[in-house]
């Protein structure tokens, strides 16, 4: 198979005219396809849903056939949008943050329930068995989600707040009791938490900004 830079690759695979979109497009499929397997079946591995065991391996074939989807929509618009056209590197973390929100929403449309709490003081449990490095992972992706919400007031302290509460395990006297946070209301942490989880509930409902 022919090889090509990223910058060929990419001129080629936004332009249906080009004699070697197809060509193109094999060696985007070859060169991409086992980082999006891993993407994806990482993605179903940290979701907290029951009925998904059974449907893994057809769950992660779908989320990649979606990921390529996604990057065909619109006349290729999410490839265009890249700029850095000559980083291989850039790149690769480019389509790495599309999969994963591709792989998210698609998780919250087939399997909700990972942002169901009503209550503040019920922590996912679940997160005590993951890994230090699937921990991190989660924490950047409901951060990411936080702070691109177009319709939230949200700022950086409720954001470290909420991440304080459910990620780090410390209950509210323990948040206050940190030189930052001194002055805090008597149930401000408990307002934050449960508003949180309530505006990612209807985030993935809505199927905006993480969960597309």
């Amino acid at each position: 198979m022919r090889e090509f830079t990223i910058e060929d690759m990419l001129k080629i695979c936004t332009n249906q005219e080009s004699e070697q979109f197809d060509e193109g497009w094999r060696f985007f499929v070859e060169k991409y396809k086992k980082y999006m397997y891993k993407i994806a079946h990482k993605a179903c591995s940290l979701w907290h849903a029951k009925r998904l065991g059974m449907q893994k391996h057809e769950v992660v074939h779908d989320i990649v056939l979606d990921i390529l989807a996604e990057l065909c929509k619109d006349d290729f618009l999410l490839l265009k949008r890249f700029d850095k056209r000559t980083n291989e590197d850039a790149f690769r973390a480019y389509i790495g943050v599309i999969s994963r929100r591709i792989a998210n929403r698609k998780l919250g449309k087939q399997f909700p329930g990972f942002f169901d709490s009503t209550s503040p003081h019920d922590r996912p449990d679940w997160l005590q068995h993951v890994s230090p490095p699937q921990k991190r992972e989660i924490y950047e992706c409901i951060v990411d989600q936080l702070r691109s919400m177009s319709s939230s007031k949200k700022n950086e302290r409720d954001i470290l707040l909420f991440n304080l509460y459910v990620f780090a395990d410390l209950n509210p006297d323990q948040i206050k009791s940190q030189p930052l946070f001194h002055d805090l209301g008597d149930r401000v942490v408990d307002v934050v938490v449960h508003r949180t989880r309530r505006e990612l509930a209807q985030a993935r409902e809505k199927n905006v900004s993480f969960w597309q």
